[in-house]
């Protein structure tokens, strides 16, 4: 009975999100071990009082994870938009930190969840989940530039769809000129910072499997919001600098088109 409230729980929190389009990794890149404590096929032979821990913090803790993530989907879709509205850097910036905030209230919960893990299990089953989760939950690096980009920033990339449009947006030589040099001088420090914060999501897999302590992991993600934040700070005067260079028809249209 108690399994099966595990594997409910888990599939709950499964169907949740898949509706919402939600996939917990971009949130939290660390391991997610609960997943597979309470999977029915997991090799750990948990005895039932182990499998009471897990099923009982899953009850707890599983719904309010999903529903940050959730709160942290719908701020991203809402600094999309402020964005295209124009709205000013302050105001995006200050969604932005809402954001920060829920990641590492996700992170907090996630690393306590895996120092529960930790301490419950014996060191033979401990040695056995880290095994299991590095083969079958392997770190997925993105490395192509938009996913990059996308996945660290939710402000639209203005420059790649002007780039991609210039003939049907009319962007003139003068315009081109502008949006070049802007490209020219932050284009390879805007990538610098998303790679950086890869990086650090990838330390945070790796330490979350070994006895790295929960402060040091934890400041990781500290540092991460902190370049989300000068990211989105700088695309964000790229959006002026563009919304500056093109006149209004253009706008309209290279903001249809970031939609």
């Amino acid at each position: 009975m108690v399994l099966f409230i595990g594997a409910s729980i888990i599939s709950n929190a499964q169907k949740s999100s898949e509706t919402a389009s939600i996939n917990i990794e971009d949130y939290f890149p660390g391991a997610n071990f609960m997943k597979v404590v309470l999977a029915e096929s997991n090799g750990l032979n948990l005895s039932k009082d182990q499998l009471h821990i897990f099923t009982e913090w899953a009850s707890e803790h599983q719904s309010k994870v999903a529903a940050k993530n959730t709160q942290i989907a719908d701020l991203e879709k809402e600094i999309k938009s402020l964005s295209q509205e124009g709205v000013a850097v302050p105001e995006i910036v200050e969604k932005v930190e809402k954001t920060n905030a829920l990641r590492l209230e996700v992170a907090n919960t996630k690393l306590s969840c895996r120092a529960l893990v930790q301490n419950t299990l014996k060191s033979k089953q401990w040695e056995s989940l880290v095994a299991n989760y590095e083969e079958n939950h392997p770190f997925v690096e993105r490395t192509k530039m938009m996913e990059v980009i996308q996945h660290v920033n939710p402000a639209p990339n203005y420059m790649s769809v002007i780039n991609a449009n210039i003939s049907e947006l009319n962007i003139s030589t003068g315009q081109k000129k502008i949006t070049d040099a802007w490209s020219a001088e932050n284009h390879p420090k805007m990538m610098e910072m998303a790679n950086k914060i890869i990086s650090l999501e990838k330390e945070i897999y790796e330490e979350s499997l070994k006895d790295t302590s929960k402060d040091v992991i934890y400041e990781k993600f500290e540092e991460i919001n902190k370049i989300r934040t000068q990211i989105v700070d700088k695309k964000t005067n790229c959006r002026n600098l563009v919304k500056g260079t093109l006149d209004e028809a253009q706008w309209k249209q290279l903001v249809a088109k970031t939609m």
